[in-house]
């Protein structure tokens, strides 16, 4: 794809936004698609690959679609690093709709704004798509072995972020990890903490099927 060759170049500006590497415990990553997503997303999935890819793919279209690609990147491993962690639900669809029937109180505005959440520009949402793949891919390695202490390695300590042009209260409690692009980036010690550990997980497996 397209989009893997013009990340090779984004890599480089991401490791000196990252800063000092953070250390990484390898784990075994599994993500199972849902049985049930009320009422979203509303339009045919199981052609675009699952569930899960599709609403990683959605989550990055609407939160991060003009970010430079490492803002892309950064955002769609924060879901990943919460479907992770014991702090929140374990599959990518029951993240990024977690709470989405509170109007603007759920975790991603998108997803609690009372909007359609259908993609109106097709080729950004393709963009969107195979990125969604790349974030998977590059997740799995982050967490194994060679990478921990890699300058890459601070992405998974990524657990929350918001704007550059906002000052939520929940902010001054997280730790300040880097802004990339518009958006800054936090580590929660609580959701780090409760990371699931490879022996509960079990092999390496990657939900996201081909498209």
């Amino acid at each position: 794809m397209r989009i893997f060759s013009t990340f090779v170049a984004s890599l480089f500006v991401l490791s000196a936004l990252c800063g000092q590497a953070q250390a990484s415990a390898t784990f075994a990553f599994h993500m199972v698609v849902p049985k049930l997503l009320p009422e979203r997303p509303a339009t045919p999935v199981l052609k675009l690959g699952g569930l899960d890819k599709y609403c990683l793919a959605l989550a990055i279209y609407h939160e991060a679609r003009g970010e430079p690609l490492p803002g892309q990147l950064a955002v769609g491993i924060t879901i990943l690093n919460r479907v992770r962690s014991n702090a929140y639900p374990d599959t990518v669809c029951a993240v990024v709709y977690q709470n989405s029937e509170r109007l603007h109180r759920c975790q991603f505005s998108f997803a609690c704004d009372n909007r359609s959440d259908v993609p109106k520009n097709a080729s950004a949402f393709a963009r969107s798509m195979e990125m969604a793949e790349f974030t998977n891919r590059m997740k799995v390695h982050l967490d194994s072995d060679p990478y921990a202490g890699s300058p890459f390695a601070v992405l998974s300590d990524m657990t929350h972020y918001h704007r550059h042009d906002v000052n939520p209260v929940w902010s001054k409690k997280l730790h300040r990890l880097q802004q990339i692009g518009n958006h800054v980036f936090f580590k929660s010690d609580r959701v780090v903490g409760r990371y699931r550990a490879a022996a509960e997980d079990g092999p390496i497996q990657v939900a996201f099927a081909q498209y």
